[in-house]
């Protein structure tokens, strides 16, 4: 899904930009399941008829199902980092929503201050199965929970780096979809995945963003078998 453009209007008269940290506002997204709280992207609400007076482009059928999405930036310790937020809806009513990583964040950096935030709070791991596509530049993280983290690798360059590109939830609001079981039949559609034996195999080793994530996933005592 590409950014949704959207038109400014005397009801959107909040910034593009929040003031939260792109990776506080992630792993909140994983405690709680999507994320709660509409100023957290700088809106009042959630609600449709707000958004459509806003002017925000919707996609889907408006009877059935159907989004908004556009952007929002968040920051980081240096720059801004532009995401795509999005809306999910059945009928009129809120089911959950979702998140699309536009700028580069090292999935080895959020799984660090993960784990950071593990250890500050003594809180239980979040521990989760690796999934990935054949030419082991795609994949994603299916944690225990039901949340669904997808990844890759640069467009160019040597694969030294896996690059979050979506965070999608596990919760819906209308309690008529059985999201965890939507995300879990998803990945295993699309990716194969990889338990200790695999990921021990000639090809793995010698992929450096793999072994990155294998020796977070160790240290860690993250990955589930």
């Amino acid at each position: 899904m590409s950014i949704a453009k959207h038109r400014h209007t005397k009801l959107d008269l909040l910034s593009e930009s929040s003031a939260a940290n792109i990776y506080d506002v992630i792993i909140t997204f994983l405690e709680d399941g999507r994320i709660k709280a509409p100023l957290t992207v700088n809106l009042n609400s959630f609600e449709p008829n707000l958004l459509r007076d806003s002017g925000f482009d919707l996609s889907g059928d408006p009877n059935e199902h159907y989004l908004y999405a556009w952007t929002r930036y968040f920051s980081s310790k240096r720059r801004k980092i532009c995401t795509e937020f999005k809306l999910y809806f059945y009928q009129n009513r809120l089911r959950t929503n979702g998140l699309g990583i536009v700028s580069k964040i090292r999935l080895s950096t959020l799984l660090k201050k993960i784990h950071e935030k593990e250890l500050l709070t003594n809180s239980k791991p979040h521990r989760f199965e690796i999934y990935l596509d054949n030419g082991l530049k795609e994949g994603a993280l299916l944690f225990e929970n039901g949340i669904l983290m997808q990844f890759s690798t640069a467009d160019k360059g040597s694969a030294r780096n896996y690059y979050i590109k979506t965070v999608e939830s596990n919760f819906d609001e209308s309690t008529q979809f059985d999201m965890k079981k939507t995300n879990t039949n998803f990945v295993r559609s699309m990716f194969k995945k990889y338990d200790y034996a695999n990921l021990s195999k000639k090809k793995c080793k010698s992929n450096h963003a793999i072994q990155k994530l294998i020796c977070l996933a160790t240290q860690f005592s993250d990955l589930l078998v």
